[in-house]
């Protein structure tokens, strides 16, 4: 062996000198013998070398053959010379062929960069008498006596500890990265295990430096992750304890490697943007993984990471306070004046909101926050229970189970078991009493029935008692009207009526409001009922739902006002009537006079049939079944958002069914107008009526005389002029109302959404036996 040793390197250099040819031997002979068992790193660093080179002669037409030939003989070899297969294939590829003749060429030398010395020709190396050759990864200097001394294993050993703990060290430098220092030479095997270790070292270098962002919950992250560095700087000082090898060191490092590039992955996700709840759902898709190791090592993260934020929900629930420095809760405040403070004082960032909560689970703690806050500021004289906090003080102690082999489902699906519970108790418990503070303490219900007996006009005897109070006052011109002058009206009408047997907080609130008049309204248009709300029930009966309840009673006064004024023109025509009876003198009077009265006779019952039957949809169709559904809904409230919500859909009820809603303009437009004819009647009523009372008074006077006097009054022009004039209006009222109720008619069956059954019914009972449809159909008269 040691004969064709020496023989293959006198051969193969012939012109080497002595004495470097005897040290070339013994460290050939000393490479063949000692078989280092580079093990599967070795034999990859120089089958990788052989196979690039034989790629590189794929140009070719025998690049790809050899190629393949190698791996061929590669396989071929037996499996018991695995130990020296890498001194092997390095012998053999130092002895491979070279184009150029006389030029020995050796294996690249690999620095840390992994490039090989830069190339020279023959000519030059024999020319210079410090000529380098270059074998098995060693460095000869042919000038210097002998080889340099290689870096001992155990120096690089300790060196790449160093790195590992982030220290910079002779061979290895930290510059954003860890580096070989330029000036240290490696052999291929030897490079490439450093360059796995000095990966996982600047891992660990970015890890450990990581500065700590803004925000509880990116801390905590940063908390969490210097605690996962734990096992991988105790097993550091194990290693630094004991004698390794490079080989042995690299297979310590297997295991860390995979947590620390999980580690350094889950820190870079999460520091570009991501900020408060975002945080916590990264970890979450993190600990949804399909590698049980990285699910373990992500909820122990994510158990410190929802500390903070379990914290902030405990402490909205509880106090109603947002301990939220940094603005990273998924709960926002707004700068608001207090009685807004449900509406819009408080809202969800829904890019805040952790994957883990459901948005359902989120509004629940919003609603449980804002109720406490509204039991604390706007409900007078009222503390927070404690009861409720008992539900949440454990936020922080809930547990977030490690996922275990062979468990169904993600290891988030245990992720913070028990808190969805827990919210939903506290939220029920803060919830419900708040609802029980508005009925029970604070009289809700009572209220909203005050609002339907006054402003929705439901007490009927008040009602006529307040009309015939305010029939005078009203009629007059409405800048002459003062509101302390019909509150006084309005106190004898409560007193007059059983609303006097209301609470008297309730009549205690209970006022008279005026609208800004305009030019030539009377005091009808401009009178409005005003029923005062205080904290906390305005968050219920807000400003636009008061409106809304104004905008109601306007059409209710007007019903109820035609309806007045209908019934008092039916007791004046009947006192009419039998004034003249007494008098006996009806039979005398012509008969013209009194086909007026019988036409208006008839044209007022068809004006009350109309007014009566909207008059009882609205009250009993609409408001009373309106009504029952409210006390319904409130009954099975469990939050202040479903009773407002209730009360909301009450009031859309009775604007649908009242003809107030958008889409039922050209229906209220028709009822206004025919309002509108039917006072128009009662005031031609009133002249009618007015003149038959002076023929009569005349007549009574003329009675002492003659008969012939009596029919010289009747057939006096003013009298005949007054009903002639009486009869020509009443037709035109007659035709108005018939041609007004008709196309009322057709926009009510026009409607194809709005209560649809109601309107279609209420058009059945005002045109029962279809008298105004087969007017519709008849051509005009002429």
């Amino acid at each position: 062996m040691q004969g064709l040793v020496r023989s293959l390197v006198c051969s193969e250099l012939p012109d080497l000198a002595e004495q470097d040819a005897n040290a070339l031997f013994l460290r050939i002979f000393q490479q063949l013998s000692s078989a280092p068992g580079g093990g599967a790193a070795e034999d990859a660093a120089v089958e990788e070398l052989i196979a690039q080179h034989l790629r590189g002669l794929r140009k070719s037409d025998r690049g790809l053959d050899r190629h393949l030939r190698f791996q061929g003989l590669k396989n071929r070899l037996p499996s018991e010379s695995r130990g020296k297969r890498s001194s092997v294939l390095a012998l053999l590829f130092l002895l491979r062929g070279d184009p150029y003749a006389g030029e020995t060429r050796s294996p690249q030398y690999f620095t840390h960069r992994g490039r090989s010395e830069p190339k020279e020709s023959g000519a030059s190396k024999a020319s210079d008498p410090t000529v380098r050759t270059v074998y098995m990864g060693w460095q000869l200097s042919a000038g210097a006596g002998g080889p340099p001394t290689e870096l001992p294993e155990a120096k690089l050993v300790r060196d790449l500890l160093f790195a590992l703990q982030g220290v910079s060290s002779d061979c290895f430098k930290l510059n954003g990265s860890f580096e070989v220092d330029p000036a240290v030479i490696l052999s291929r095997p030897a490079w490439v295990v450093s360059q796995k270790v000095l990966e996982l070292a600047t891992l660990h270098a970015r890890l450990s430096n990581q500065a700590s962002a803004e925000g509880l919950l990116q801390q905590a992250l940063c908390e969490a992750l210097r605690q996962q560095l734990q096992d991988y700087y105790e097993m550091l000082a194990l290693l630094m304890s004991r004698k390794l090898t490079l080989r042995s060191l690299w297979s310590w490092l297997l295991a860390p490697r995979a947590r620390l590039g999980f580690l350094a992955t889950l820190s870079e996700a999460t520091r570009q943007g991501v900020f408060g709840g975002a945080v916590a759902s990264t970890v979450v898709a993190f600990a949804q993984s399909g590698d049980l190791e990285v699910q373990k090592a992500a909820t122990r993260i994510l158990a410190s990471v929802v500390r903070p934020l379990l914290a902030m929900i405990r402490a909205w629930m509880t106090e109603g306070e947002l301990q939220d420095p940094f603005g990273e809760f998924f709960v926002v405040a707004a700068s608001v004046p207090l009685q807004d403070l449900w509406t819009r004082m408080y809202r969800l960032e829904l890019e805040m909101v952790p994957s883990f909560l459901s948005l359902d689970l989120a509004r629940k703690i919003l609603l449980t926050g804002k109720s406490v806050n509204f039991i604390r500021l706007c409900c007078p004289g009222q503390v927070w229970s404690s009861t409720g906090k008992e539900a949440t003080t454990d936020f922080d102690l809930t547990e977030i189970r490690e996922p275990q082999e062979g468990q169904e489902g993600p290891a988030s699906s245990g992720l913070l078991r028990g808190l969805a519970e827990r919210v939903e108790s506290a939220a029920q418990r803060t919830n419900e009493h708040l609802v029980r503070l508005l009925m029970d303490k604070y009289a809700l219900g009572e209220h909203a029935l005050a609002l339907r007996r006054f402003l929705l006009l439901g007490q009927g005897d008040f009602v006529e008692s307040l009309m015939d109070a305010l029939q005078e006052e009203l009629n007059a011109e409405a800048d002459t009207i003062h509101r302390h002058h019909l509150m006084g009206f309005l106190d004898m009408a409560l007193r007059q009526s059983n609303a006097q047997f209301c609470p008297a907080d309730v009549l205690a609130r209970l006022g008279v409001k005026l609208l800004s008049p305009s030019a030539g309204e009377r005091g009808w248009d401009v009178f409005l009922l005003d029923y005062s709300i205080d904290a906390p029930l305005h968050v219920v009966f807000t400003p636009a739902a008061m409106q809304k309840y104004e905008r109601t009673f306007a059409f209710l006064w007007k019903l109820r006002r035609v309806s007045h004024a209908l019934a008092a023109s039916w007791s004046q025509h009947m006192t009419l009537q039998r004034h003249l009876s007494f008098l006996g003198k009806a039979a005398a009077a012509p008969a013209t006079a009194f086909s007026v009265l019988h036409r208006f006779s008839c044209l007022r019952h068809q004006l009350q049939h109309f007014v009566q039957n909207i008059q009882s949809y609205v009250m009993f169709e609409v408001l009373d079944t309106s009504w029952a559904k409210l006390q319904a809904g409130w009954r099975s409230c469990t939050d202040l958002d479903e009773v407002i919500s209730q009360h909301d859909r009450y009031l859309v009820s009775i604007e649908e069914g009242a003809f107030l809603a958008q889409g039922c303009e050209s229906v209220l437009s028709g009822i206004t107008t025919l309002l509108a004819l039917a006072l128009d009647f009662c005031h031609l009523h009133d002249q009618a009526c007015a003149a038959s009372f002076e023929a009569a008074e005349a007549m009574e006077e003329a009675e002492e005389e003659d008969v012939g006097s009596v029919f010289q009054v009747l057939r006096s022009q003013p009298f005949a002029r007054s009903l002639a004039e009486c009869q020509a209006q009443l037709d035109g009222v007659a035709s108005s109302f018939s041609m007004k109720l008709q196309q009322l008619l057709q926009s009510l069956e026009e409607q194809p959404e709005l209560r649809v059954l109601d309107f279609s019914f209420l058009c059945c009972r005002l045109d029962f036996n279809g008298y105004y449809e087969r007017q519709a159909d008849s051509p005009a008269g002429p």
